[in-house]
This record gives structure tokens, C-alpha cells and sequence, in this order.
């Protein structure tokens, strides 16, 4: 064996570390568009509005009582990290026509939703404003799926949706004007839920005061072709769960097992053989290497050797030195602590960020 093979397994045999707990990543934001949104129409049990590119909230002028609900849900368990903390959340729309007869501002209001509903291919020609015949799946005043046979009814006509509105906003008289709900506690509350409980998630209903002829208001919905930034929006400021943090390899000192041992094998390669993390968490390990000599130098060579406390690598050329570390799904633990007893830092290009657990 050489002497730089020699160095290599000198060097290797303190590579882990018992430290201290990293927090968890800092909050993140990100933007949903529905999965679904739909309109219901007071006057007619069979009539609905999937297809079309606007939502309709509020009471018609010449037609009142007549009046319009929107429904919109987001898959909030599919964009964010389960686990999460949800910090803030609210709801855009964008208002695209206002009544010509009632140039009031009016009070909108979103309640979360109790009951599932559909969204099919009713009224994809037609400007949605008075409805369209429904297609077998969609939402209408009387069903949350309608079908010409055997329809599911709401427990009560008009959505099944909380009392108490989530929040509330003043929605302008306007033909291009963006209207925000929240954030409020009461929000924040619903899109935890939906995130814990996804089976939960039905979304929330849209009503424009439903007592003031002319109040409504058409929003544009989630298959709005002329802008896709006129479409509803559920903003999302969230903490992520703090990752579990990794341990170290046995290293002859303070963690039992077989500690790294090198040796050379074939074609030039050299045969790495550790015992595994002092965590059980650590069920995988990434292998770096750097220049003997710069002990700061060492790039990943293999991120992930599949679960087994082994590799077998071809060195790059000169005196080489290749540091083992243990890893989980999330973070990988210490590289080790260098011969003035202080923590080896990671690698600039590590395979994954790194938080330090104590051993058990």
C-alpha cells in the first residue's frame, strides 16, 4: 500500500462527531392555483358553471333575488411539506365585471367549506353569467354532484359551508380590480386543517352581500385564458418541519463499532469498509474527496451508497483523502473533527444540508 494510502487511512479514522441540534429550515411562501372552482345558481337546481372562465358571486339587479356563490378548493397537502406550520395565508381573486345598476362597494365573504364538491364541463362556451346546463359531476344550488340519475344533494341547498366567515373583504365596483381575503386566524386555521387532514380540504364557498340587488360580481376562474395571472391565488407562508438532525460513524473513540478501515482493491480502486451511524435514523452515507493537505477541499463523490457501510472508488491522482458521513432522508451529520479537535467543515457542494445530533 503507498503512503498517500496510508494518509488516507489515517485521516479516515476521525470522521464523525457528537454536536448540537441545527434548527429547521427558515419559512418558505408559496403560491396555489385551485384543483377545482365552480358557481352555483339559486335559481335553477341543474345548472352550473365548471367550464367557464369566470366564478360569479352576489345578487343579480333586474333578476333579484337571484343569486350567485363560488366555489374554489387547493390542494394545499400537494404544495406544502406535511408537517408544516402555516403562518399566513390569503386569497386573490381578480374581479373582472360589476353590476351597471349598483356601483356600491360590496362586503365579501369566504366560509370554509363542509361538504365535497364537483367541478366537470358545463358551460365551456358560454360566458357563465346565467349558468349552463350541468355536467354529470358538477355542483349546482341543490347538488354537490349533479347527475341525471342519481345526483348527490347538499345537507343543506346553496353548500354545506361554516357560519361564521374565515374573512371578509370590501369588493369594489370594477371591471379590472384584485380583491384580497386575509390573512386572518381564521384562514390560517382552515389551510392548517386541510394540510393535516387532507380528506378534510372541500375549499371555501364565495358570497358577495346577498341582499343588495346588483351586488354581484364575476371573478375570473382557474381556466381564465387571458391572463393566467387574473386566476384565484391561495398564497401560503409556511415553516417547513425541522429536519432530523445526523450523527456520525463509529470512528474508534466514543462510538462503538467497526470504525473506517481502507483497503486497496482492484484496478486502482480503494475499498472503504465503516460501521454504521450511531443514529438508526442514518441509514445512508455520502463519501467526499480532497486533496491531502487542504483539508477543506473535499467535493462529493458519491451521495448516496444505497444503504451499506461500504464504496469502492478510484482516487483522483495525488495524495488523496476521503471523508465518510452519515445521512438520512433530509441532512447529513459531522465530517469529523480535524487533529486541533475542531468540527471539519461540510463541503461546499455537500449532498445535503447539514444538522448535527447529539449520539445516544
Amino acid at each position: 500500500m503507498s503512503s498517500g494510502a496510508r494518509r488516507w487511512g489515517q485521516l479516515l479514522g476521525v470522521v464523525t462527531i457528537c454536536g448540537f441540534i441545527v434548527p429547521g429550515s427558515d419559512a418558505a411562501t408559496i403560491d396555489l392555483v385551485p384543483i377545482a372552482d365552480n358557481s352555483l345558481f339559486s335559481e335553477s337546481a341543474d345548472e352550473s358553471g365548471g367550464a367557464t372562465e369566470f366564478l360569479f358571486a352576489g345578487e343579480l339587479f333586474f333578476l333579484a333575488p337571484d343569486v350567485r356563490r363560488a366555489l374554489v378548493a387547493f390542494n394545499v397537502a400537494g404544495g406544502v411539506p406535511a408537517g408544516s406550520t402555516i403562518n399566513s395565508a390569503t386569497l386573490t381573486l381578480h374581479v373582472s365585471k360589476s353590476s351597471f345598476q349598483n356601483f356600491n362597494p360590496q362586503t365579501g365573504e369566504i366560509h370554509r367549506l363542509l361538504e365535497s364538491w364537483g367541478e366537470a364541463g358545463s358551460g365551456a362556451a358560454t360566458s357563465g353569467g346565467a349558468g349552463a346546463g350541468a355536467d354529470p359531476g358538477d355542483a349546482t344550488w341543490a347538488y354537490r354532484f349533479w347527475d341525471a340519475t342519481t345526483p348527490t344533494s347538499w345537507s343543506t341547498a346553496g353548500g354545506a359551508f361554516v357560519v361564521a366567515p374565515s374573512a371578509s373583504v370590501a369588493v369594489p365596483h370594477s371591471g379590472d380590480a384584485y380583491v384580497t381575503w386575509g390573512s386572518t386566524s381564521a384562514m390560517v386555521a382552515d389551510v392548517q386543517n386541510w394540510l393535516n387532514a387532507p380528506a378534510s380540504n372541500f375549499g371555501w364557498i364565495v358570497r358577495v352581500n346577498e341582499t343588495d340587488p346588483g351586488s354581484a360580481r364575476r371573478f375570473d376562474s382557474r381556466e381564465n385564458t387571458i391572463d393566467p395571472a387574473y386566476r384565484p391565488k391561495l398564497t401560503i407562508d409556511f415553516s417547513p418541519p425541522a429536519a432530523s438532525p445526523a450523527g456520525k460513524v463509529p470512528d474508534g473513540d466514543d462510538v462503538s463499532g467497526t470504525p473506517l478501515v481502507l483497503a486497496k482493491g482492484l484496478g486502482g480502486a480503494v475499498d472503504l469498509q465503516w460501521g454504521v451511524s450511531c443514529l438508526g435514523t442514518d441509514t445512508d452515507f455520502a463519501v467526499y474527496e480532497g486533496s491531502l493537505g487542504a483539508f477543506t477541499s473535499h467535493v462529493p463523490v458519491v451521495c448516496s451508497t444505497t444503504n451499506l457501510p461500504m464504496a469502492s472508488l478510484v482516487p483522483s491522482a495525488g495524495n488523496r483523502y476521503f471523508i465518510v458521513v452519515p445521512r438520512n432522508a433530509s441532512r447529513e451529520g459531522s465530517y469529523g473533527r480535524s487533529s486541533a479537535n475542531v468540527e471539519r467543515p461540510p463541503s461546499g457542494a455537500a449532498c445535503l444540508p447539514q444538522a448535527l445530533a447529539a449520539c445516544p
